[in-house]
């Protein structure tokens, strides 16, 4: 269920006015394939589609991770991400930035990993 909603969501956000290439015929040569990955017949690129959902949530300032690679779990859960600004209001982050900034993936580097847990265990109950 989970993948069909983010197949949908980024199908609708790769077909926004203005995103999609046209032929000389006017006709949209990009598609959604098997797998979550865009193709542009235009170009032969592939794109995954979550790259395409952080890159369209990120283009209208609702996307700021605190992790590179940056997560997928804000987006696909809540169609933004504010992981990299909750940390300096000292709210929770997502599961996925908490695992990135124990791998050493955090953009932050003066953050304590035990207090981001402890944020993140208060908020629960």
């Amino acid at each position: 269920m989970r993948s069909a909603l983010v197949t949908f969501v980024a199908c609708c956000l790769i077909m926004l006015p203005g995103c999609e290439s046209e032929r000389s015929d006017g006709k949209s040569t990009k598609s959604l394939q098997a797998g979550g990955t865009v193709t542009d017949s235009s170009s032969s690129l592939a794109m995954p589609a979550s790259e395409m959902l952080r890159d369209s949530l990120r283009s209208k300032g609702m996307y700021e991770c605190c992790t590179k690679p940056e997560c997928l779990e804000c987006a696909e859960k809540l169609g933004l991400c504010d992981c990299y600004n909750d940390i300096g209001r000292k709210d929770p982050i997502c599961g996925e930035c908490l695992r990135g900034f124990k791998r050493g993936e955090g953009r932050l580097k003066l953050v304590s990993i035990p207090e981001l847990e402890k944020i993140r265990e208060q908020k629960r109950r």
